[in-house]
């Protein structure tokens, strides 16, 4: 029982406080868990690893790969394939990384089935006959698309397979805060019978301004000419990547500091990283982040190949 506590408490600084009342606590994630990752071009990003090491802290941790949605924006079949291996591959070599084996699911595996269908079609007819429920479905829907005919499908098979989890027994979903939209029309509207917590929010690179990304999207970058480190970098391009507001240096160095601390080595602990400014949290940043994800990580890969 100690073990499994220092394991949460270890795992603790990658999610987000919320409030219970008035007191802001850090959510119970010792619960049957999941979360979805996606993947798109230009490479896996770093803060994928905080995705993989909440597995160190919850065995019942489920890492939900959502093969079943890029076709739906439009990529192609073979290059989603071959996305979703490498994303398969890389989440493996992750936890060998970390010692934890990630338990990895695929929406796909699901989405045909029939009870599954039932659940979507439900959804679709609950929305037909409560306006407000429609209009909730479709204000998470990105504004760029809401003319097109058949927007409204891609947040109904979200909700859908948050439902179908939730029939199987999982009490938790996480997610980045920007799916706060999300989880509140589920919560709300669809009454399914999960409880919500967010990653600690990730920022791009090279900025002045804060620009939050989301953890497992590549091209995901905010909208200021922002940089992502991806796992495959090379390490002078991790080392002119890492800069920027400090916020994003923080936010990358807490889950740095976190691998350090999963591999058992000595490093800052985060009240020391938020004390740090300049170039001396730069350049504890960049230490961290080589140390502790890249080269171990990159080692990893070679062995696998």
């Amino acid at each position: 029982m100690q073990k499994e506590l220092e394991r949460i408490a270890a795992i603790e600084p990658l999610i987000m406080p919320t409030y219970k009342g008035e007191y802001l606590v850090v959510p119970d994630i010792a619960k049957k868990a999941f979360i979805g990752v996606g993947f798109g071009y230009g490479g896996v990003p770093i803060e994928v690893v905080q995705i993989v090491l909440l597995s160190y802290g919850n065995d019942d941790y489920t890492l939900l790969v959502t093969d079943g949605f890029p076709q739906m924006n439009g990529m192609p079949e073979e290059v989603a394939a071959h996305l979703k291996d490498d994303l398969i591959s890389t989440l493996e070599r992750i936890g060998a990384t970390y010692g934890i084996t990630p338990k990895v699911r695929l929406t796909s595996d699901f989405m045909k089935e029939a009870r599954y269908n039932d659940l979507y079609y439900g959804i679709q007819a609950e929305a037909a006959k409560r306006s407000i429920l429609h209009n909730d479905i479709q204000s998470c829907v990105p504004v760029y698309r809401r003319g097109e005919p058949r927007s409204i499908e891609y947040p109904m098979h979200e909700f859908a397979c948050c439902a179908f989890l939730a029939e199987e027994g999982y009490k938790l979903k996480l997610g980045p805060s920007s799916e706060d939209h999300f989880d509140y029309v589920m919560r709300m509207g669809l009454g399914l019978p999960l409880e919500f917590a967010f990653l600690k929010d990730a920022y791009a690179l090279g900025t002045e301004f804060e620009h939050k990304v989301i953890h497992d999207i590549p091209q995901s970058k905010g909208t200021n000419g922002g940089q992502r480190i991806y796992l495959h970098d090379t390490e002078n391009q991790v080392l002119g990547k890492v800069s920027g507001n400090e916020k994003a240096l923080r936010s990358l160095a807490t889950i740095a500091s976190v691998a350090g601390d999963i591999l058992g080595r000595e490093g800052p602990d985060r009240r020391a990283i938020e004390a740090m400014k300049g170039d001396e949290l730069v350049a504890e940043t960049q230490r961290l982040v080589l140390e502790n994800i890249i080269r171990p990580y990159q080692a990893v890969t070679r062995v696998h190949h």
